[in-house]
């Protein structure tokens, strides 16, 4: 099914009317834009320091990526995902949970073309009170985000990139 997707964009002409290749071409376009503050951060899963985070959130929005900032002291997972459901949009009847979160996802990332980073701050308390909760909720987020970029049953999504902002050792 990938490669499908690959030759119909390699396949169709420069001046195609075909809104399903203008999309995908588009998405790949403004995802690549972002891959030089990637390898800038240095990190497969980007924990950046509360100090470094003004400046790498600056040259996202430099690249007209739409930074989404989300505080989640205090909060439970269920509240987690109501906010992030709240950030992304998801439709009323979304469940706070990770399989209506899966679900509810991949529509969010079909659904537009530019670059999309969430930055999120206070998993440092997290880490302290219950990190094994820290983990699989960082291990859930980045499955989500890289399982659907690569997933041969979805159409090209645009990007998103998490930020996980604190004081890390």
């Amino acid at each position: 099914m990938t490669e499908d997707k690959w030759l119909r964009i390699r396949k169709a002409p420069k001046d195609t009317d075909d809104p399903w290749v203008i999309a995908a071409r588009r998405r790949l376009d403004r995802g690549s834009e972002i891959i030089p503050l990637l390898v800038d951060l240095d990190e497969s899963v980007p924990f950046i320091d509360s100090v470094d985070a003004p400046g790498a959130l600056d040259g996202f929005r430099a690249l007209r990526c739409e930074v989404k900032e989300l505080d989640v002291r205090g909060m439970d997972e269920r509240t987690l995902l109501r906010e992030l459901g709240v950030l992304y949009g998801f439709p009323e009847d979304y469940e706070p949970n990770w399989s209506s979160y899966n679900d509810c996802y991949v529509d969010f990332l079909e659904a537009g073309d530019t670059p999309v980073v969430m930055a999120i701050r206070g998993f440092g308390a997290w880490r302290e009170n219950d990190f094994r909760l820290f983990i699989r909720t960082v291990y859930e987020l980045e499955a989500a985000t890289e399982g659907f970029r690569r997933d041969a049953g979805a159409v090209i999504p645009r990007r998103v990139v998490n930020l996980y902002i604190g004081d890390w050792d």
